[in-house]
């Protein structure tokens, strides 16, 4: 520990702190305030402020000192100082360092009662600290350097202006505080008996407590301002003048006209302070309280309900009204010998969870079941709240039995379920069909919400595309008492039309008059398509059949041509006559013949094995450039024997690559192009191929004759081409685009036309980049 511990202190600064220590003291009402000064293992109390009370200093002082509070670094060394309280015993304070950080001693405040010490003190007190703390430095300076003389009186200069700072802060919380504070000069008699009191300062918060300005009371008794005080009060400053203390006390003032909480504090022999709080709406409050209570002991007791009351602590029933015996069947003194977990069946854990949200919800309802003396199980609504009565937090319960009302609900709810999980339609009108109710179903077959239909003519589902005669032979039969059974076709509320098979019946009430309409109706919209689809299909059937007819006709013929052709040419390569370039050129064309009939059988092998599913998929790699080369080679022969071009129209890298079935991919373009060629008479036939992001795009285009919009609807179906009789004259046994579309979409793309009459077509399909098996 620093030598200046040893080192006297002025008498000036110790003045200086005894004047600052008194000023807190009286600002802010802290009895005792004291500055203590730790030497090794003693205390040594240097200045206190006027109003300390000795005994209780010493008892601060035996405690650290018996506690051992100065041995240690941990506690009072820290940056503020609270210590634990010995019995009753309040203190606070921080410690005193020198500048280089050893202790020097407390700044500390006690008081006899608990103690508060609210911010704007610890602020004060803190600050006072560092004035201290300069003061220290500034005497350890003087003691190491007498050269620093003139640097400590500029130091000391700051401290007192610092000082004069401090004072400003004080009186500026005496003048902003909401508290009604006055200052008092005593005025007593020959007897030194207090008489009066002369007001010296208050705060604005005391001149609106009192009504009066500052000017006009200051100079003035509280008897000249309020000549009616009860005397009590003058007793009570007397107290605090003769006896030097603090004293506060409750009353009611008639000349200020409220009820006031007084606390009142010497400052000095000849003054002391004053602070008021007005105290009259809480004492209305209580009052009016009481009378709300009064009001309900008698509603308590006279109400038909059932009412009781149950300690939130332990769950007894602490009191319960005539009606509560009544329904419970048992008696008072019954009653209020149980808890209420002996009534409810629901048992102790529920009915304390019940309890703890109705101590903090006062709008709670509960529902329950409670057993009464015979026996019986009853179903019962609780509302519960917290009521104070006689001071006490008790909980006061209103039962209603609603046994009977519970019965008859379940009733309506299976009715009303059964109406709202119905799978048939329900509509509830007035008499002059306007919606009144709608279930859940009809909403979602229309569309609507419940919102759009509620209060709407049941018209907005009608489609315009029924008969008149059906809705007036309706209304005929419903308006008479009648049941009307019939079929609707209806709008939706997207427009979309439905089909249902309705039931309307009158609603009648007691008098037997109609009071309403009810509708419940089946959806048959997927039954109607249903038997639109078998009849498409029965259609269809018969045009399969003959199609069938004419494609065997049709196959009959194509098969015979080139048979015919095989066997005559056989006999005619025989011919020992033939010169052998006729023989070649008969060799040829029973080679033409049997490759005609091979790629018949094919092709009517293709299209079983995909009608069946069974045409399987080999993968592998192909570089489309050589690929689409070859293609070109091999339709060339047969284009230039109709004088047309064949032409490739593709831009990529010859190495570009792609992963699918080879021979199917070929089969698909040689169909397309021997098409091409085949309904073509001039001009050209142009293949392409097109990478696209994760595909290839192919087509083959030709300037031919064309095919109508209406035939390009059907083209890709089986035996088609055997009807167009444009095209009839080609040949062909109609399968050959339906087995490509098939094959494309095997291959997990999709082929489709674009044509115009007369200017040709051009047939695209898309596959794939990569097939993954």
């Amino acid at each position: 520990m620093s030598e200046v511990v040893n080192y006297k202190i002025s008498s000036s600064i110790l003045n200086k702190w005894q004047d600052v220590l008194n000023l807190i003291s009286k600002t802010f009402n802290i009895t005792n305030l004291i500055i203590a000064q730790i030497k090794e293992s003693n205390i040594e109390l240097l200045i206190e402020s006027d109003s300390c009370n000795e005994e209780l200093i010493l008892e601060l002082k035996e405690y650290l000192i018996q506690e051992k509070k100065v041995a240690t670094d941990k506690e009072i060394c820290s940056e503020e100082l609270v210590l634990k309280n010995p019995g009753k015993k309040n203190y606070f304070g921080y410690p005193i360092k020198f500048s280089n950080g050893d202790l020097f001693g407390v700044l500390c405040a006690a008081n006899e009662e608990e103690m508060k010490f609210n911010a704007a003190t610890r602020c004060l007190l803190a600050e006072f600290r560092k004035i201290i703390e300069s003061d220290l430095r500034v005497l350890y300076q003087e003691e190491m350097n007498k050269f620093f003389l003139e640097e400590y009186k500029i130091e000391n200069q700051k401290l007192v202006e610092q000082l004069l700072r401090s004072e400003m802060k004080y009186k500026t919380l005496f003048s902003t505080s909401t508290s009604a504070i006055a200052i008092f000069e005593t005025i007593k008699n020959k007897s030194g008996e207090l008489v009066d009191l002369l007001y010296k300062d208050m705060n604005p918060a005391n001149e609106k407590f009192i009504e009066i300005t500052k000017d006009k009371a200051i100079g003035k008794t509280l008897l000249e301002l309020f000549p009616n005080t009860e005397p009590e009060w003058i007793d009570y400053f007397n107290s605090v003048t003769n006896d030097f203390k603090n004293t506060n006390f409750y009353s009611y003032h008639s000349d200020i006209g409220k009820f006031i909480y007084v606390d009142s504090f010497p400052l000095s022999e000849e003054e002391f302070a004053v602070s008021a709080v007005d105290l009259t709406d809480q004492v209305k409050l209580k009052e009016k309280l009481s009378e709300v209570e009064n009001r309900y002991k008698n509603i308590f007791y006279g109400s038909s309900s059932v009412m009781m009351l149950v300690s939130p602590e332990n769950g007894l029933i602490k009191d319960v009204n005539d009606s509560a015996c009544e329904f419970y069947g048992y008696t008072k003194r019954e009653l209020l010998t149980l808890n209420i977990w002996d009534l409810n069946i629901a048992g102790k854990v529920t009915v304390w969870d019940n309890i703890e949200k109705a101590k903090t919800n006062s709008k709670t309802i509960f529902k329950a079941k409670h057993r009464i003396a015979s026996g019986e199980i009853k179903d019962v609504e609780i509302s519960s709240g917290v009521v104070m009565v006689d001071g006490k937090e008790l909980l006061h319960s209103v039962i209603r039995d609603v046994t009977e009302r519970n019965k008859n609900l379940l009733k309506l709810t299976k009715l009303s379920n059964a109406v709202e999980q119905s799978p048939a339609s329900i509509v509830i009108t007035n008499i002059d069909g306007e919606i009144e109710y709608v279930n859940p179903i009809f909403c979602k077959v229309t569309g609507y919400d419940i919102d759009e239909l509620i209060g709407k003519n049941s018209r907005i589902l009608k489609s315009g595309k029924q008969s008149a005669i059906v809705y007036k032979d309706l209304w005929q039969k419903i308006s008479s008492g009648e049941k009307w059974e019939g079929e609707f076709y209806n709008k939706r509320k997207d427009s979309s039309y439905y089909w249902e098979s309705a039931s309307i019946s009158p609603v009648f009430n007691d008098e037997n008059s109609i009071i309403g309409y009810l509708k419940v109706a089946l959806d048959i919209t997927e039954k109607k398509q249903i038997e639109a689809k078998l009849t498409h299909a029965l259609l269809k059937a018969e045009e399969n059949d003959r199609l069938k007819t004419a494609f065997l006709a049709n196959l009959s013929h194509e098969v015979r041509t080139p048979l015919n052709g095989l066997l005559g040419f056989t006999d005619f390569i025989g011919d020992v006559n033939l010169t052998d370039e006729e023989r070649k050129e008969y060799g040829s064309i029973i080679k033409d013949c049997g490759n005609q009939l091979m790629s018949i059988m094919d092709d009517i092998l293709d299209a079983s094995l995909l009608e069946a599913k069974k045409l399987q998929i080999n993968v592998e790699s192909i570089y489309l450039d050589p690929f689409l080369s070859g293609l070109k080679s091999l339709h060339t022969v047969e284009a230039e024997k109709k004088k047309l071009s064949i032409k490739l129209d593709y831009m990529f890298n010859p190495n570009f690559e792609i992963h699918t079935d080879k021979g199917k991919l070929l089969q698909v373009l040689n169909n397309l192009i021997r098409n091409a060629i085949k309904f073509t008479e001039e001009g050209e036939v142009l293949i392409g191929c097109e990478s696209l992001k994760d595909s290839v795009l192919f087509y083959v285009q030709d300037t031919g004759i064309g095919i109508s919009p209406e035939h390009q609807k059907v083209i890709f179906n089986r035996f088609r081409q055997i009807e167009n009789h444009l095209i009839r004259q080609h040949g062909g046994i109609g399968l050959g685009l339906s087995i490509s579309k098939g094959i494309v979409e095997l291959l997990g793309g999709e082929l489709w036309v674009e044509s115009d009459v007369g200017r040709g077509s051009k047939f695209s399909f898309t596959i794939p980049k990569s097939i993954v098996k």
